[in-house]
């Protein structure tokens, strides 16, 4: 036999052998099928082991929903209790929600290093039909709205100086749309005035106002801002609409939309998320003010739907809903259908640059975002459930900024 087939007659031996070998030998699972996450340098005991959060309570012996992203983010659902207003207190790890409860107005404080400890009573003051609350300086003022028999609101001031008690009294007046300004440190009324409306700057108290405008109409939405107001027509779907700056003397026009228009403005007023129906590529956009341009945003939602970052004032949030929905902003509005969130996306108006922070597709519950609002240094996103009033939180400190 020449070399040449020895040489043959060894290659064939060696793949006979060692097919033979893969045939006959046993899997290691010892159940027929193959082995999965080998871990190339030695067993862990802690291997492919699911751990079990830990479920903590809330005070209504409920369960805390908790789900951790990828990202990092944590959602968080601190209180079953339905909630009127909240706001944030302190910084860092110190910060903690103050919060108004929906219907008896008690105001409680809670920590957020572990929410389901038992809420403080900041006040012994309680206040029936409570349905919106409104805090200022810096959580020391609070300003809840009753509902009367016929359907209007009454505005009741409280002073929370004192933790023992809290001096309270009626804001005279009918007031038809409020809000604070960006630092919390003025509240933004807009009051009937005859068959009109004025829109003024007040203390919480409704003391030291200010009036910067009169108008003979009175479908008015506010946004205070951190040096002026804004004040913007309702929305709808039928008509367009427009949103003017109130810094002194005639009105100045920011901007304005055709169908459903609402405008979200930053706080330094550069820039602006707003929707504009009649974009059918793009609902939403943003509006850089310096440069007098509209930038679209493929991104299903709502303006209010939107916070301004404390940190960077080109940065803001928004939770994107599911589905489509025809008669939108109004149906909304009024209360006909629900606008799930099915993902938080950071985003920046400079740059146009989105980044998704947190999906809500492991949640149980479904969740539509109202009155968000975000702590100090963009650490915790704060809102309320649409759907029964829950607090909850979205927990952004382990996320790495990509921008």
């Amino acid at each position: 036999m020449n070399k040449k087939n020895i040489l043959v007659a060894l290659v064939l031996i060696l793949i006979i052998g060692g097919g033979l070998f893969l045939f006959l030998r046993k899997t290691p699972t010892g159940e027929g099928g193959p082995v999965s996450n080998i871990n190339p340098f030695g067993f862990s005991s802690e291997q492919n082991v699911e751990r079990a959060m830990p479920q903590p309570t809330d005070m209504s012996g409920g369960p805390v929903v908790l789900a951790t992203n990828e990202s990092g983010a944590v959602i968080k659902k601190i209180t079953a209790t339905p909630v009127a207003g909240f706001t944030f207190l302190g910084t860092g790890t110190s910060t903690s929600l103050r919060y108004v409860e929906k219907g008896t107005g008690r105001i409680n404080d809670i920590g957020l290093i572990n929410p389901a400890e038992v809420p403080v009573r900041v006040s012994t003051d309680t206040q029936s039909r409570v349905v919106l609350a409104y805090f200022l300086s810096q959580g020391k003022v609070v300003i809840r709205f009753k509902e009367n028999d016929n359907g209007t609101l009454t505005a009741v001031f409280s002073s929370l100086a004192s933790t023992s008690s809290s001096p309270s009294k009626n804001i005279p007046g009918t007031i038809l749309a409020f809000d604070t300004t960006a630092a919390g440190d003025k509240a933004v009324f807009v009051l009937q005035d005859g068959v009109g409306s004025m829109i003024t700057t007040a203390n919480g108290d409704g003391s030291g106002a200010k009036v910067l405008w009169k108008s003979t109409l009175q479908d008015f939405v506010p946004q205070g801002l951190t040096k002026t107001v804004a004040v913007q027509t309702k929305a709808s779907r039928t008509s367009s609409g427009s949103v003017f700056l109130l810094s002194g003397g005639v009105p100045q026009l920011y901007l304005s939309g055709a169908s459903g228009f609402r405008a979200n403005i930053s706080p330094d007023t550069n820039w602006a998320v707003f929707s504009d129906y009649e974009n059918t590529n793009s609902p939403l956009q943003i509006f850089d003010k310096n440069k007098n341009q509209r930038w679209d945003i493929f991104l299903a939602t709502l303006p209010e739907k939107c916070a301004w970052s404390k940190v960077r004032s080109e940065i803001f949030y928004c939770f994107e809903f599911k589905g489509e929905f025809l008669n939108l902003p109004d149906d909304w509005y009024k209360g006909k259908v629900f606008l799930n969130a099915s993902r938080l996306w950071k985003i920046s108006a400079k740059t146009i640059q989105e980044i998704v922070l947190a999906d809500m597709s492991s949640l149980t519950e479904a969740i539509d975002p109202t009155n968000l609002s975000l702590s100090g240094g963009d650490r915790l996103l704060g809102f309320i459930n649409k759907h029964d009033s829950s607090l909850w939180l979205v927990d952004l400190t382990g996320v790495r900024p990509l921008f």
